[in-house]
């Protein structure tokens, strides 16, 4: 689905329903943002799919302000940061183990309750970002520094922060 004019927020899904585990679901806007703030209309039957996430047009964000992304796997392009505000999860595909991966002018944001906060089982990151920092925290278990596939911050002096969650899980190496 392409929204060709104006913002996209999930919380406008009444219902989003696939068929079929594996499948792809594409979100994506011409020139506007999106906002993942609420994923109750989204079936559960969607937690097994591809979900791909794109913004178009002059730095437009992709912003997780409560509503969680449990799929298989995530793609999310923005030509702005994709940003974390609220308490939950952003990105879960540890079911699956699946890929996680970001690209946009910055991941995340520095500061208490800023970054994203990703679980990605035993599935890889890639993180890019091409005008500022890479803020990621892991939202429960454990990663090994392995599974970090791509880690690209463009200009010099940026902040690359990845965080564990509270004990016992951990970064390994």
């Amino acid at each position: 689905m392409d929204l060709a004019a104006g913002d996209l927020a999930t919380s406008q899904i009444t219902t989003l329903d696939v068929a079929g585990a594996g499948q792809t679901i594409q979100l994506s806007t011409t020139s506007g943002t999106i906002t993942v703030d609420d994923v109750t209309g989204f079936n559960v039957n969607t937690a097994d799919d591809n979900f791909v996430l794109t913004t178009a047009g002059v730095t437009k964000d992709i912003a997780f302000t409560g509503g969680t992304l449990t799929a298989a796997s995530a793609t999310l392009t923005a030509t702005g940061a994709i940003t974390h505000t609220g308490g939950a999860t952003d990105i879960d595909t540890s079911a699956a183990g699946g890929t996680i991966t970001l690209s946009g002018t910055s991941l995340g944001a520095t500061g208490a309750g800023n970054a994203l906060e990703l679980t990605p089982g035993a599935g890889t990151l890639s993180l890019t970002a091409s005008t500022d920092g890479v803020f990621v925290d892991l939202a429960a278990g454990d990663l090994a520094t392995s599974q970090i596939t791509t880690l690209d911050v463009a200009g010099a002096g940026q902040t690359i922060q990845l965080s564990p969650p509270a004990a016992p899980s951990r970064w390994t190496t």
